[in-house]
């Protein structure tokens, strides 16, 4: 028996993500050809999909405002608002551990990525913040990948995920002393607001970003 080991960074070897993501903490859109090798593998974000695991999940939608659906968890009782059983959807699990994704997660960590979650998020509009809907970084990680890509098309209406980049976050962290979440005028009173970034676009667009370093908040749906 042979086993055989490989660099999966050698899949990316050509890219830019990995030195967007030291650079900046993200890399927004995926660039050129990386772009088209995400969406040609992406074929799990079809409506039909998607509208097959929210058809299991009723009570979501009627709760109001952001909801994610933990499709790692098998029990529910691990996951307070559902789980989907990924033996239903072989395709979401087979795109998180493509040579594609791994290889990009493999260059920035420097190591052997572990797959930490994979969720669907839903918003519906909501009047106030609430809990991850305020600035904060998350933890207790030094660094993590996370990888977004839009199943529907996200403008300002239906609440696309927000961001400043890595080095203005640094600014945020420190001025702000940092110890959970910050309204918008804390972080606005150490950086300018338009070191935001947020996550729009039509459907299939993807995003990378380190979330222990870009400070940001979830979905705020307003309208829609």
């Amino acid at each position: 028996i042979v086993i055989q080991f490989v660099d999966l960074r050698s899949h990316v070897r050509n890219s830019n993500i990995g030195e967007n993501m030291r650079q900046c903490g993200y890399c927004l859109g995926i660039l050129a050809d990386d772009g088209v090798k995400f969406r040609n593998k992406a074929s799990w974000y079809s409506p039909e999909i998607r509208g097959d695991i929210l058809w299991r999940e009723p009570e979501l939608a009627a709760m109001g405002g952001r909801y994610g659906i933990n499709l790692l968890a098998s029990d529910k009782e691990t996951w307070s608002r559902g789980a989907i059983d990924l033996r239903d959807f072989p395709e979401l699990l087979d795109f998180a551990v493509s040579d594609e994704i791994l290889g990009v997660a493999a260059e920035y960590l420097g190591e052997v990525p572990v797959l930490g979650e994979m969720q669907l998020y839903v918003t519906t509009p909501m009047q106030k913040n609430v809990g991850n809907n305020f600035y904060h970084f998350d933890k207790p990680y030094s660094r993590q990948l996370k990888f977004w890509m839009a199943v529907e098309d996200v403008d300002a209406g239906n609440g696309p995920f927000t961001f400043i980049p890595a080095e203005p976050s640094k600014i945020v962290r420190e001025k702000v002393r940092y110890v959970g979440r910050m309204t918008d005028e804390e972080v606005y009173a150490a950086v300018p607001e338009s070191e935001k970034i947020e996550f729009t676009g039509a459907a299939g667009n993807a995003l990378w970003a380190d979330t222990c370093r870009c400070v940001h908040f979830g979905s705020r749906a307003r309208s829609r």
